[in-house]
């Protein structure tokens, strides 16, 4: 899923002062002060904001973060895992044939603005989803039966509420039905644009709800600052039980390097590399005193996409050439500090549906250059072929470190490589906006929004999925490949599904529409007595558990 949340007032200095309780007869010296933050506030330490703060509009990771914080879903991840537990449902039921979801809704449940959360509240959630269809609406969309239909302008159908798969059976029992069999439905409903929102903060603020986000989440939005921070205080009420702690402040320190000192000196609680720390800042802080570290093999994935239907990437064997020149070896052990691992194919090697039996591209300058040749662009007498460009996000270092790895490599076979780079709402703008804007290269990750393959294959690759309606921004197109996409959704068998994943890996892999960079190992780095934090292989942030001692 490519957005997290805003900050508002930046954190300072503080000393926590550990005194030793007076007796009578004799003062008692305090113990040495060490830097740090209140025991009753995290301070989390992220390179970048969030762009929205309304579920129904957000879609990249930095939003995502603060939302998960402020909202709830029907169903979430049981804490530290990617299995599936009760939230908002206490339970559900699937018809027999796979298509009808009733679930029976938690009562007592109210809204931070003491609203309650019942059926009807669930209902308007998921429509006004399906009414604004923003980006991260194709997440929910195409399942919930009638939705397609629902949002299609040009469709006689299109917002009539009576085709849609949402019915309120009564005050705490919801009612979805699918446009047919898929598994991971329940999975879907984990992304945080099935979150539940207050109808009335949505009608009270309007198109501002993004400035005002209302939910019944574990933590009540306090405010935001764009650039500088995002403040958050405890929802006593919560229906799971009060938080730890009494504040979260999501921090923005635009530079890594200044992340890891921040880390370093106490005075953010929470970072990592799903937060923005390189890799390289990571091997450093293994050692450090006071700090502890936590890895896990995470679903995120990296890759540099070329915009196929466009010269010169139209020709697969350009693409070809430009994932045959790349120095991998310096790509994984140098810019990652080994913090990576290797894969082909759109879907993570740690999920099922990979194909190991699919080889990976490896450094091969001779393959390169030939490849060149033969898709007509050969070398002139200076050794010259072409140039092209390559974006990337300015807030990235690690982007803008492959991206100058890959300007030397490509010099290597004649290709002149022009490196851009842009602020990260800016780039998301230019990646998914309804205008194209890069019709070249760009670097860019993706964190699923539900655990399946389906969640690479169908937003990513599908020819349906260009934008502004999916993040197909390679415009990647294969009549084959979207035929098997559409099968594996709709298939009930396990096993047949994995075969078919394996088979669209083996393609792409050929066509390579991308060059595929790495698999993440996501690095979680805490100060010693933050407690309860987990890293989660799907991006996930949960700071309901989290204490300090």
């Amino acid at each position: 899923m490519a957005k997290k949340i805003g900050f508002s007032l930046l954190v300072s200095f503080l000393l926590v002062l550990s005194v030793v309780p007076g007796c009578v007869e004799r003062e008692e010296k305090p113990e040495a002060v060490q830097p740090g933050t209140p025991l009753d506030t995290l301070v989390v330490g992220t390179i970048r904001g969030p762009v929205e703060l309304d579920p129904a509009r957000a879609y990249d990771t930095a939003s995502g973060a603060v939302i998960t914080q402020i909202f709830d879903t029907l169903v979430g991840y049981k804490e530290g895992s990617t299995e599936l537990e009760p939230r908002l449902a206490e339970r559900w039921e699937v018809s027999p044939d796979g298509t009808q979801y009733t679930f029976y809704l938690r009562k007592g449940v109210r809204f931070h603005d003491g609203t309650p959360f019942n059926a009807e509240a669930m209902y308007f959630s998921l429509k006004r989803v399906l009414d604004l269809n923003e980006k991260p609406a194709v997440v929910i969309r195409d399942f919930i039966k009638g939705g397609s239909a629902y949002t299609d302008p040009e469709n006689p159908d299109y917002h009539n509420p009576e085709i849609l798969g949402l019915e309120v059976v009564d005050e705490y029992t919801l009612r979805i039905t699918t446009e047919y069999p898929f598994a991971p439905f329940l999975s879907v409903l984990t992304h945080t644009v099935a979150s539940a929102v207050s109808p009335a903060a949505v009608r009270k603020y309007g198109d501002e709800f993004f400035r005002n986000p209302v939910g019944t989440g574990p933590f009540r939005f306090v405010s935001w600052e764009k650039g500088v921070d995002v403040r958050l205080e405890a929802n006593q009420e919560y229906f799971r039980g009060p938080p730890k702690v009494k504040r979260v402040i999501f921090k923005v320190i635009p530079e890594p390097s200044v992340l890891k000192i921040e880390i370093q000196k106490g005075t953010i609680d929470i970072t990592g590399t799903m937060l923005g720390l390189r890799p390289e800042d990571v091997k450093d802080l293994k050692d450090q005193p006071r700090i502890k570290t936590e890895e896990k093999a995470a679903l995120t994935i990296a890759y540099i996409g070329f915009v196929t239907d466009r010269e010169p990437f139209n020709d697969k064997r350009v693409r070809q050439a430009f994932a045959y020149a790349l120095d991998y070896d310096a790509l994984i052990n140098k810019i990652l500090a080994g913090v990576g691992a290797r894969f082909v194919g759109p879907i993570p090697p740690n999920l099922w549906g990979y194909n190991p039996e699919v080889p990976l591209y490896e450094r091969d300058l001779e393959k390169a250059a030939k490849l060149l040749d033969e898709a007509g662009y050969p070398a002139d007498e200076t050794g010259h072929r072409f140039k092209t460009t390559i974006w990337y996000n300015s807030d990235n270092t690690t982007r803008r470190d492959i991206s100058v790895l890959l300007q030397s490599n490509l010099k290597e076979i004649g290709v002149d490589l022009e490196i851009k780079a842009l602020e990260w709402g800016t780039y998301l703008d230019y990646l998914y906006g309804e205008e194209r804007k890069i019709d070249t290269m760009f670097i860019i990750g993706w964190a699923p929004d539900y655990v399946d393959p389906d969640n690479y294959v169908y937003p990513l690759l599908y020819s349906g999925s260009h934008p502004p309606n999916g993040s197909n921004n390679t415009y990647y197109s294969n009549p084959r490949v979207d035929e098997l996409i559409l099968e594996a959704r709709r298939e009930p068998d396990h096993a047949k599904r994995e075969q078919l994943y394996k088979e669209i890996v083996r393609i792409v892999a050929e066509d390579s529409p991308w060059i595929f960079l790495y698999s993440t190992v996501d690095v979680a780095v805490t100060r010693e007595n933050v407690h309860n934090f987990h890293v989660y292989p799907q991006h996930y942030i949960d700071l309901y558990p989290v204490y300090k001692t």
